[in-house]
């Protein structure tokens, strides 16, 4: 049964204290930040969000939150002081058209071996405009803190603003916006699905779902092709949901791809960029102890901690990624380098892969297929976090198939600076295809 929606009284019209900083990180968060909103209306569906049963269809909205309503004069001021850092380009608020209203949702999905889950996102709308909206959906980067996604939009203590900024993008530009938290992460049920091109598909795909649900509810109607766009972890998300979208007969299908420094081609591009020196070695140790934690649940990679990491490293790999820890924590607890980190023979073993290494990251590419809508990838030549060899490749491998694709590179920019400015450039280029 449907509630009404009620808009907090206190949320209306107050720029985000983010938009007063100078020194916001895109992953980093905002510090000392106060939750807006609890007071509003939750609207339920079905079973509690705790509840998880084979009968649960995936999309099927569990509950829905409105966290904020900020009028177009405050999201123009917030996105116009959105910056990385002092001295940094600002985001910018040129494509600002209407107020947002911004939800956190909880839904059902699947994970990776298909059980049912549920999961939290963002789903962030225009407050006015036409009732039939065009549909954007955007993957967020890494991050191994549960809380750090975007169905916090930024609220809280230390609470990166990524998710919230580039719904706020998007949303203010005349688009429906749906953001997973992904499985395991924000609210959700289960472990931590990192890099895991299935459940991403799925937990966007299914947002997707409980977004139109959402929307009805508001006498809006979201249109059918999905304009699909991502950072990092979310630029490999961005292509398996295109993936998805386009083999499946749902009421979605994708209508551009526009993925930012992801890595799509895990085990030809990233694996190899670990000890060619196009991955910087100050990220390693942090990233590979994410995936091999989070895939040896699923993939079998190790039998104990001790085979893959020294000590005293293996015996706190699970509580460093339990999804409690900040990753400034993560790091300060990690050793400078790979080998630092990895015992002798897993170093050797990634080096010259075995067949099962081989096949876990191999089913997590996300290029083997040929897309029959656009594409465009946008990397960095100077990001050492994922290595722009990754868009190059993909492209070329679609293209080798048929495929429309193309790579917009910028020069020096770093990994995080990379999806800055090209959201400048993708924001326009979906208003122009609708």
């Amino acid at each position: 049964m449907r509630s009404a929606i009620d808009v907090p009284a206190d949320s209306s019209d107050k720029p985000h204290p983010a938009a007063r900083r100078t020194r916001t990180p895109w992953r980093a968060g905002v510090a000392g930040l106060v939750l807006l909103g609890t007071a509003g209306a939750m609207m339920a569906y079905g079973a509690p969000a705790h509840a998880s049963t084979p009968a649960a269809r995936g999309g099927t909205l569990v509950s829905a939150t409105l966290l904020q309503r900020l009028s177009a004069a405050s999201v123009r001021a917030e996105l116009a002081a959105a910056r990385l850092g002092p001295g940094a380009p600002a985001l910018g608020g040129g494509e600002v058209r209407h107020g947002v209203d911004a939800y956190r949702v909880t839904y059902r999905t699947t994970d990776e071996n298909g059980r049912p889950v549920v999961a939290s996102g963002l789903v962030a709308l225009p407050a006015e405009g036409p009732a039939s909206l065009p549909v954007v959906s955007y993957t967020h980067g890494t991050t191994a803190t549960k809380a750090d996604v975007p169905s916090s939009f930024g609220l809280g203590k230390d609470h990166a603003v990524e998710g919230r900024w580039s719904a706020e993008l998007f949303a203010s530009a005349g688009f429906a916006v749906t953001e997973p938290d992904y499985v395991g992460m924000g609210s959700g049920t289960g472990p931590i699905e990192y890099l895991i091109a299935r459940s991403e598909a799925s937990a966007a795909a299914d947002l997707l779902t409980a977004a139109r649900t959402l929307a009805g509810s508001r006498h809006d109607s979201l249109r059918r092709g999905v304009l699909v766009t991502g950072f990092s972890e979310g630029g490999q998300a961005a292509m398996a949901l295109g993936r998805t979208l386009q083999r499946s007969h749902g009421y979605f299908r994708p209508r551009a791809l526009a993925p930012v420094a992801g890595p799509y081609e895990l085990s030809t591009a990233e694996l190899p960029g670990l000890f060619n020196g196009q991955v910087s070695q100050l990220v390693e140790p942090y990233y590979v102890g994410y995936v091999l934690t989070s895939w040896n649940r699923i993939y079998h990679l190790y039998a104990k901690p001790s085979d893959a990491f020294r000590a005293p490293y293996a015996s706190k790999m699970a509580g460093l990624y339990n999804g409690g820890q900040q990753d400034a924590a993560i790091v300060a607890a990690l050793p400078a380098t790979l080998r630092q980190l990895l015992t002798p023979r897993y170093y050797a073993l990634l080096q010259h892969p075995t067949a099962s290494v081989r096949r876990a990251f191999a089913a997590n590419d996300t290029c083997g297929w040929t897309p029959d809508v656009p594409v465009r990838m946008f990397a960095a030549s100077g990001d050492t976090t994922v290595t722009p060899a990754d868009a190059a490749q993909c492209v070329r491998a679609i293209r080798s198939r048929g495929g429309d694709a193309s790579v917009i590179q910028f020069g020096n920019g770093s990994h995080d600076v990379s999806d800055f400015l090209a959201l400048h450039q993708i924001v326009r280029w979906f208003l122009r295809l609708g």
